[in-house]
Protein backbone atom coordinates (compact mmCIF):
# COMPACT_ATOMS: atom_id res chain seq x y z
CA UNK A 1 0.00 0.00 0.00
CA UNK A 2 2.72 2.27 0.97
CA UNK A 3 4.81 1.57 -2.10
CA UNK A 4 1.43 2.25 -4.47
CA UNK A 5 1.10 5.74 -2.55
CA UNK A 6 4.26 6.58 -3.14
CA UNK A 7 4.90 5.85 -6.53
CA UNK A 8 1.56 8.24 -6.88
CA UNK A 9 2.85 10.74 -5.02
CA UNK A 10 5.82 10.97 -7.24
CA UNK A 11 3.99 10.95 -10.57
CA UNK A 12 3.13 14.59 -11.63
CA UNK A 13 -0.21 14.83 -12.78
CA UNK A 14 -1.36 16.12 -16.39
CA UNK A 15 -2.13 19.32 -16.42
CA UNK A 16 -5.29 18.58 -19.19
CA UNK A 17 -7.24 16.87 -16.22
CA UNK A 18 -8.32 17.60 -12.46
CA UNK A 19 -5.46 17.85 -10.58
CA UNK A 20 -5.93 14.69 -8.34
CA UNK A 21 -6.01 11.17 -8.73
CA UNK A 22 -6.63 7.93 -6.63
CA UNK A 23 -5.92 4.09 -6.87
CA UNK A 24 -7.72 1.44 -5.22
CA UNK A 25 -5.58 -1.22 -3.43
CA UNK A 26 -7.02 -4.37 -3.17
CA UNK A 27 -4.97 -7.83 -1.88
CA UNK A 28 -4.16 -6.81 1.62
CA UNK A 29 -3.05 -8.97 4.21
CA UNK A 30 -6.42 -10.33 5.85
CA UNK A 31 -8.26 -9.43 2.68
CA UNK A 32 -8.64 -5.52 3.39
CA UNK A 33 -8.66 -3.05 0.47
CA UNK A 34 -7.26 0.83 0.73
CA UNK A 35 -7.50 3.73 -1.35
CA UNK A 36 -4.73 6.36 -1.40
CA UNK A 37 -5.34 9.69 -2.65
CA UNK A 38 -3.08 12.47 -3.99
CA UNK A 39 -3.86 15.84 -5.14
CA UNK A 40 -2.06 19.08 -6.28
CA UNK A 41 -1.29 21.85 -3.22
CA UNK A 42 -3.62 24.32 -5.31
CA UNK A 43 -6.60 22.21 -4.43
CA UNK A 44 -6.01 21.57 -0.76
CA UNK A 45 -3.61 22.22 1.75
CA UNK A 46 -3.53 19.54 4.77
CA UNK A 47 -6.34 20.82 7.13
CA UNK A 48 -8.80 20.88 3.97
CA UNK A 49 -7.44 17.70 2.54
CA UNK A 50 -8.15 16.01 6.38
CA UNK A 51 -11.87 17.29 5.60
CA UNK A 52 -12.38 16.12 2.23
CA UNK A 53 -11.07 12.57 3.12
CA UNK A 54 -13.63 12.42 6.59
CA UNK A 55 -16.19 13.57 4.52
CA UNK A 56 -15.56 10.58 1.89
CA UNK A 57 -15.33 7.88 5.01
CA UNK A 58 -17.35 9.31 7.46
CA UNK A 59 -21.15 10.05 8.35
CA UNK A 60 -24.52 9.62 6.72
CA UNK A 61 -24.50 9.99 2.50
CA UNK A 62 -24.88 13.99 1.79
CA UNK A 63 -28.37 14.20 -0.25
CA UNK A 64 -28.07 14.36 -3.95
CA UNK A 65 -26.96 17.53 -5.48
CA UNK A 66 -30.38 18.09 -8.09
CA UNK A 67 -27.63 20.61 -9.99
CA UNK A 68 -25.14 17.71 -10.33
CA UNK A 69 -23.41 17.60 -12.70
CA UNK A 70 -22.84 20.98 -13.49
CA UNK A 71 -22.11 22.72 -17.34
CA UNK A 72 -18.60 24.16 -17.57
CA UNK A 73 -18.92 27.85 -16.66
CA UNK A 74 -19.22 29.87 -19.90
CA UNK A 75 -16.50 32.66 -20.76
CA UNK A 76 -18.70 35.80 -19.74
CA UNK A 77 -19.27 34.02 -16.06
CA UNK A 78 -15.42 33.76 -15.54
CA UNK A 79 -14.49 36.69 -16.77
CA UNK A 80 -17.35 38.42 -14.20
CA UNK A 81 -15.68 35.97 -11.33
CA UNK A 82 -12.20 37.64 -12.27
CA UNK A 83 -13.30 41.07 -12.27
CA UNK A 84 -14.84 39.97 -9.34
CA UNK A 85 -11.53 38.82 -7.66
CA UNK A 86 -9.49 41.87 -8.96
CA UNK A 87 -12.12 44.20 -6.95
CA UNK A 88 -11.59 42.43 -3.94
CA UNK A 89 -7.43 42.71 -4.16
CA UNK A 90 -7.75 46.42 -4.80
CA UNK A 91 -9.89 46.68 -1.92
CA UNK A 92 -7.30 44.61 -0.17
CA UNK A 93 -4.38 46.27 -1.28
CA UNK A 94 -3.10 48.59 1.70
CA UNK A 95 -3.34 45.42 4.05
CA UNK A 96 -1.70 43.78 1.71
CA UNK A 97 0.57 46.26 1.38
CA UNK A 98 0.93 47.09 5.38
CA UNK A 99 1.98 43.30 5.80
CA UNK A 100 4.31 43.36 2.72
CA UNK A 101 5.99 45.75 4.70
CA UNK A 102 5.66 44.22 8.21
CA UNK A 103 6.72 40.75 6.40
CA UNK A 104 10.47 42.58 4.55
CA UNK A 105 11.20 43.33 8.19
CA UNK A 106 10.64 40.42 10.20
CA UNK A 107 13.01 39.01 6.89
CA UNK A 108 15.29 41.09 7.57
CA UNK A 109 15.63 40.68 11.35
CA UNK A 110 15.51 37.37 11.03
CA UNK A 111 17.67 36.67 8.31
CA UNK A 112 20.13 33.36 8.21
CA UNK A 113 23.44 32.73 6.55
CA UNK A 114 23.23 30.31 4.07
CA UNK A 115 23.03 26.13 5.39
CA UNK A 116 25.90 24.14 5.64
CA UNK A 117 26.03 22.01 2.30
CA UNK A 118 25.40 18.49 2.46
CA UNK A 119 24.47 15.38 0.60
CA UNK A 120 20.76 16.69 1.56
CA UNK A 121 20.36 19.74 -0.58
CA UNK A 122 20.68 17.55 -3.87
CA UNK A 123 18.68 16.81 -7.01
CA UNK A 124 16.43 13.72 -6.24
CA UNK A 125 14.80 11.46 -8.37
CA UNK A 126 11.38 10.03 -8.62
CA UNK A 127 11.65 7.30 -6.58
CA UNK A 128 10.51 7.60 -3.07
CA UNK A 129 9.87 5.17 0.32
CA UNK A 130 7.53 5.77 3.18
CA UNK A 131 8.60 4.39 6.56
CA UNK A 132 5.71 4.34 9.10
CA UNK A 133 7.04 4.79 12.62
CA UNK A 134 4.41 3.85 15.47
CA UNK A 135 4.31 5.62 18.77
CA UNK A 136 1.50 6.19 21.90
CA UNK A 137 0.08 9.69 21.66
CA UNK A 138 -0.96 10.08 25.13
CA UNK A 139 2.30 9.72 27.22
CA UNK A 140 3.84 11.56 24.33
CA UNK A 141 1.81 13.96 24.29
CA UNK A 142 1.82 14.18 28.14
CA UNK A 143 5.67 14.60 28.51
CA UNK A 144 5.98 17.32 25.70
CA UNK A 145 3.80 19.27 27.72
CA UNK A 146 5.14 19.07 30.97
CA UNK A 147 8.63 19.96 29.50
CA UNK A 148 6.71 23.14 28.12
CA UNK A 149 6.50 22.01 24.43
CA UNK A 150 4.02 20.10 21.47
CA UNK A 151 4.30 16.75 20.07
CA UNK A 152 5.27 18.54 17.38
CA UNK A 153 8.31 19.55 19.03
CA UNK A 154 9.16 16.32 19.84
CA UNK A 155 8.94 15.38 16.42
CA UNK A 156 11.38 17.85 15.42
CA UNK A 157 13.80 16.69 18.39
CA UNK A 158 13.84 13.58 17.00
CA UNK A 159 13.89 14.28 12.93
CA UNK A 160 17.02 16.77 14.03
CA UNK A 161 18.89 13.78 15.37
CA UNK A 162 17.64 11.22 12.29
CA UNK A 163 18.94 13.62 10.15
CA UNK A 164 22.23 13.74 12.09
CA UNK A 165 22.44 10.18 12.28
CA UNK A 166 22.14 9.58 8.61
CA UNK A 167 25.00 12.28 7.32
CA UNK A 168 27.29 10.73 9.60
CA UNK A 169 26.82 7.53 8.46
CA UNK A 170 27.90 9.32 5.31
CA UNK A 171 30.71 10.86 7.01
CA UNK A 172 29.56 13.97 6.71
CA UNK A 173 29.11 16.33 9.94
CA UNK A 174 26.08 19.15 10.63
CA UNK A 175 25.31 21.04 13.90
CA UNK A 176 21.64 21.60 13.04
CA UNK A 177 19.07 21.33 10.31
CA UNK A 178 16.84 23.77 9.14
CA UNK A 179 13.22 22.70 8.45
CA UNK A 180 10.68 24.15 6.72
CA UNK A 181 7.35 24.10 8.69
CA UNK A 182 4.27 24.29 7.00
CA UNK A 183 1.10 26.00 8.95
CA UNK A 184 -2.00 26.82 8.47
CA UNK A 185 -3.60 30.20 7.86
CA UNK A 186 -7.07 29.14 8.22
CA UNK A 187 -10.05 30.25 10.57
CA UNK A 188 -11.88 27.87 12.37
CA UNK A 189 -14.91 28.77 10.19
CA UNK A 190 -12.80 27.70 6.64
CA UNK A 191 -11.19 24.99 7.80
CA UNK A 192 -13.64 22.83 5.64
CA UNK A 193 -13.27 24.68 2.63
CA UNK A 194 -11.14 23.55 -0.09
CA UNK A 195 -7.60 26.03 -1.65
CA UNK A 196 -4.04 26.14 -0.40
CA UNK A 197 -4.41 28.03 3.07
CA UNK A 198 -0.59 27.36 4.37
CA UNK A 199 2.08 29.17 5.07
CA UNK A 200 6.09 28.21 6.06
CA UNK A 201 7.93 29.29 8.64
CA UNK A 202 12.09 27.76 9.24
CA UNK A 203 12.99 26.43 12.38
CA UNK A 204 16.73 25.37 13.26
CA UNK A 205 16.46 22.04 14.83
CA UNK A 206 19.99 21.03 16.55
CA UNK A 207 21.42 17.34 15.42
CA UNK A 208 23.81 17.26 18.47
CA UNK A 209 23.42 17.48 21.93
CA UNK A 210 21.55 15.34 24.75
CA UNK A 211 18.30 14.83 23.51
CA UNK A 212 16.54 16.98 26.75
CA UNK A 213 18.81 20.27 25.52
CA UNK A 214 17.66 19.54 21.99
CA UNK A 215 14.22 19.79 22.97
CA UNK A 216 14.15 22.76 25.08
CA UNK A 217 16.09 24.60 21.98
CA UNK A 218 13.52 24.07 19.74
CA UNK A 219 10.38 24.69 22.32
CA UNK A 220 12.47 27.85 22.62
CA UNK A 221 13.05 28.39 18.45
CA UNK A 222 9.12 27.26 17.59
CA UNK A 223 7.79 29.77 20.51
CA UNK A 224 9.71 32.38 18.81
CA UNK A 225 8.30 31.70 15.36
CA UNK A 226 5.13 31.29 16.58
CA UNK A 227 4.95 34.68 17.70
CA UNK A 228 6.04 36.53 14.68
CA UNK A 229 3.00 37.77 12.68
CA UNK A 230 3.55 34.90 10.24
CA UNK A 231 0.57 35.70 7.61
CA UNK A 232 2.78 38.96 7.08
CA UNK A 233 5.79 37.11 6.61
CA UNK A 234 4.65 34.77 3.97
CA UNK A 235 2.89 37.52 2.17
CA UNK A 236 7.08 38.54 1.06
CA UNK A 237 7.41 34.74 0.81
CA UNK A 238 4.12 34.26 -1.47
CA UNK A 239 4.93 36.76 -3.64
CA UNK A 240 8.72 35.97 -4.34
CA UNK A 241 7.59 32.51 -5.18
CA UNK A 242 4.63 33.73 -7.36
CA UNK A 243 7.32 35.27 -8.95
CA UNK A 244 9.44 32.35 -9.82
CA UNK A 245 6.94 30.43 -10.92
CA UNK A 246 5.92 33.05 -13.65
CA UNK A 247 9.22 33.10 -14.87
CA UNK A 248 9.96 29.24 -14.52
CA UNK A 249 12.63 29.81 -12.45
CA UNK A 250 10.98 27.81 -9.33
CA UNK A 251 12.07 24.56 -10.30
CA UNK A 252 16.05 26.07 -10.70
CA UNK A 253 15.62 27.08 -7.35
CA UNK A 254 14.37 24.22 -5.49
CA UNK A 255 17.10 22.19 -6.82
CA UNK A 256 19.78 25.46 -6.27
CA UNK A 257 18.24 27.05 -3.04
CA UNK A 258 20.46 27.15 0.42
CA UNK A 259 17.75 28.09 2.59
CA UNK A 260 16.52 24.74 4.39
CA UNK A 261 17.57 21.23 4.60
CA UNK A 262 14.04 19.75 4.41
CA UNK A 263 10.36 20.39 4.78
CA UNK A 264 8.21 19.12 7.58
Amino acid sequence: MLAVADDLVATRLPWDRPLWAARVIVGLDGGTAAVTFAAHHVMADGVAGLELLRRLADGPPLPPDPDFPRPAPTRHRLLADALRGWARAVRLLPVVAGHALEGLAIVRATRQPPIAPSSLNRPTGATRRTVVLTRDLPPLRAAAHAAGGTVHDVALTALGATLGGLLAARGEHVDEFVFSVVFSTRTPDAAASAGNGAGLIAIAVPATGTPQARFRTVVARTRVAKSQPRVAANTVLGAAVRAMGALRLFHWFSLHQRVVHTFD
